[in-house]
């Protein structure tokens, strides 16, 4: 149960104790932000981002990054099921341990999907409008959320 924290005599990280569900949200992050082995090229990216939110929002990062998952996870899933030759989307219920996973996964990706400047920039941005109530995740959270409506009726095929 350890949490990096910034070290104030320079830029390097070390380690704290905090609890279990911030330090797995920092690893889901890294985790889903890594690509082809680069693992240390995601950590840095990360936690520059940390720095900067940390300087812009004068609040500890863990609760930023704490209050951007529990805007941004859906609460309902589509699932397709074929029915006599026609494809049905059904909404259904998340599990709570699929619910974290998938809003640090649409806010990474809603972030990767920005085409202007560095990548940390990017998802520093997103986690910001997250933040206000706008951006890419919130978007996809709403859009799913309407489709769930929409297709309510669905329901009895499952």
């Amino acid at each position: 149960m350890k949490l990096l924290v910034e070290n104030k005599n320079d830029l390097n990280m070390v380690l704290k104790k905090v609890d279990l569900i911030k330090t797995s949200n920092i690893s889901r992050f890294e985790g889903n932000l890594y690509r082809d082995g680069c693992r240390q090229l995601a950590s840095k990216t990360f936690f520059s981002v940390l720095r900067s939110l940390k300087k812009t929002t004068k609040t500890p990062v863990t609760d930023v990054l704490a209050t951007a998952i529990g805007v941004s996870f859906p609460f309902i899933a589509i699932r397709s099921k074929k029915v006599g030759g026609a494809t049905y989307k059904i909404p259904v219920h998340l599990q709570e341990q699929k619910e974290v996973p998938l809003a640090v996964k649409t806010l990474v990706r809603g972030s990767c999907g920005r085409k202007m400047g560095v990548s940390s920039k990017n998802l520093e941005k997103e986690l910001l409008l997250v933040l206000r109530g706008d951006g890419v995740a919130i978007q996809k959270k709403n859009a799913a959320h309407a489709l769930a409506f929409n297709n309510r009726a669905y329901v009895k095929y499952l």
